[in-house]
């Protein structure tokens, strides 16, 4: 008999879900374009995701912020920009001990909304990523490069 997973619930962020969000940031990536550059690097690259997330709490990047609890605590969470006809996934993460589980799968479904189309990208080497939207449907449109230029 297989295993019925769990319903992860999902839900707004709130105000004093800042430091979990923002901590979250700090662990969850560790492919992403600032921590393979080796002129910024994983603490730099932590330090801007943390402060990318916590942008949203002071009104200063993206509209809507989900978080989705493991025993009602924010185990991952994300971050989406929604206009009329897209929602773009800003920034999107699950505690890297909780990966796997169906959480990441679970914000997905909750930013969802009819009549829109999601964008959503990724570092071609996070393929947990790309395995977890290719799962739900999702395909590749594009591929971009994203250069850095240090002085």
């Amino acid at each position: 008999m297989q295993s019925v997973p769990p319903a992860w619930p999902v839900r707004s962020a709130k105000p004093e879900d800042e430091a979990v969000v923002c901590a979250l940031a700090a662990a969850a990536f560790h492919s992403s374009r600032f921590h393979v550059d080796p002129f910024v690097g994983p603490d730099l690259g932590a330090k801007i995701k943390s402060d990318w997330a916590k942008n949203f709490f002071y009104g200063l990047r993206g509209n809507r912020l989900l978080v989705v609890e493991d025993k009602k605590k924010p185990s991952g969470f994300i971050l989406l920009i929604e206009g009329d006809e897209r929602t773009v996934i800003d920034l999107f993460c699950v505690n890297p001990e909780k990966q796997g589980k169906g959480l990441g799968k679970a914000l997905l479904q909750a930013a969802e909304t009819p009549g829109k189309w999601i964008q959503a990208g990724t570092q071609e080497i996070n393929h947990a990523s790309r395995r977890m939207y290719e799962g739900l449907g999702y395909s590749v449109r594009e591929t971009c490069w994203v250069l850095h230029r240090h002085k």
